[in-house]
């Protein structure tokens, strides 16, 4: 006969309880299933299909010239060097010919890909400890173990990989994954009381997020401030989230964010003729809200709610068929689409709310069209909850019974 603690052990007259065994199962399946992934990339490094546009053709244009130490050229209104920089890394260490670069930057792709696996897991980790430490209740066991929750997080992340995040596709989305997972486990980390080195390499991780891509930026500033007025509100005299400890690690996270990014911010401000951290997002507000004619439609003049004084666009040399010249800025393999802000230089986008709200009701039926093609996040999400929220309120009830 066994007589048992109320934990979850069996009591008299009671089978023992198979929840110990199922544990001891799931970790291993969360130890074997990133090696499974692992296995996954290779083969999608190795495999994947010819994929090669313009965005592309632009990284690597950027990457030859960090090579070639053109820091001109690599200072660059929209693209962000921080991919660039480590698709020159892939070729300074496997030296490819024109035959087989691309297949190299997959390779590189493939690196990215298991960086992501590792800060997924940190990810994970540091959100446990801080449910550890910061959940009251803590004689309940959580409805999702740690293991489960690892290999949900791992699943999305790889499904991801799959649909948007491809190795085969020369893109920087997945840096810039790699960078915010990073940042937000560093993040949890604060929260749970971690050591005050934890701050800087907070600053460190969005800096290159930022270098990676333009759009990480705000996010970041808005969370230093947010940071910093927390820490100006805090009451608290002892522990790790004092009001000086605080104040003390958001002004060195903002230090090593603004040592990280200042000297690209001052290299494509010197380049544009005034200060910005980017271009992309001007653009893109004329291009989406403003209804500003793009690319090859520059002459007609068709701006919309925008306005511009092109200093140097595109030469029409024949209107039909038409024909252009790019003689003014001949850099880059396709030069419209390396460096866009050189031919968009001058256009000012204004606030339209009639155009606000034609593109809000657009993206808000991409977004529904998009969670409906991509239910794997909710199923999963409906799966833990039903089998750790459930089926042991079940088993207790028949215990009860």
């Amino acid at each position: 006969m066994e007589v048992i603690s109320d934990r979850g052990a069996p009591v008299a007259g009671e089978e023992p309880s198979d929840e110990p065994r199922t544990s001891s199962l799931l970790r291993r399946i969360a130890w074997v299933y990133p090696l499974l992934l692992i296995l996954c990339g290779i083969g999608y490094a190795k495999y994947s299909s010819y994929q090669l546009d313009g965005d592309a053709v632009s990284f690597m244009d950027i990457a030859d010239a960090i090579r070639a130490h053109n820091w001109a050229l690599v200072a660059n209104g929209y693209w962000n060097p921080g991919y660039a920089a480590a698709l020159a890394l892939g070729q300074a260490v496997a030296n490819p010919s024109r035959w087989n670069e691309l297949q190299t930057f997959f390779w590189v792709n493939f690196w990215i890909f298991l960086a992501c696996i590792a800060a997924c897991l940190f990810f994970v980790r540091s959100l446990i400890l801080v449910r550890d430490r910061l959940v009251a209740d803590t004689a309940s066991a959580p409805a999702i173990p740690t293991a489960a929750l690892q290999l949900a997080a791992l699943a999305l992340m790889f499904s991801s990989f799959q649909r948007e995040l491809t190795l085969g596709a020369i893109r920087s989305d997945s840096l810039l994954l790699f960078f915010l997972l990073l940042a937000a486990g560093l993040l949890l980390r604060i929260q749970a009381g971690g050591r005050l080195i934890l701050y800087p390499l907070l600053g460190l991780a969005l800096g290159c997020a930022y270098l990676t891509k333009s759009f990480a930026f705000v996010p970041s500033a808005f969370l230093f401030a947010a940071l910093f007025v927390i820490g100006l509100t805090r009451k608290s005299t002892s522990g790790p989230h004092t009001r000086k400890r605080i104040l003390a690690g958001t002004i060195a996270a903002g230090l090593v964010f603004y040592a990280v990014a200042a000297p690209y911010v001052i290299a494509i401000s010197k380049q544009r003729g005034r200060p910005t951290t980017g271009e992309s997002a001007r653009m893109n507000y004329a291009f989406f809200v403003d209804q500003t004619d793009r690319w090859h439609e520059f002459h007609t003049g068709k701006l919309g709610h925008a306005t511009a004084d092109f200093k140097h666009p595109e030469q029409l040399l024949l209107s039909s068929p038409p024909v252009y010249s790019y003689a003014r800025h001949p850099l880059g393999t396709y030069p419209l689409w390396f460096d866009p802000a050189y031919w968009t230089d001058t256009i000012q986008p204004h606030i339209w709310l009639k155009g606000e709200a034609v593109r809000m009701a657009r993206c808000a039926a991409l977004l529904v069209r998009f969670l409906v093609g991509h239910l794997e996040a909710f199923v999963l999400l409906a799966a833990l909850l039903f089998a750790g929220c459930f089926f042991p309120a079940r088993r207790s009830l028949c215990g009860a019974c």
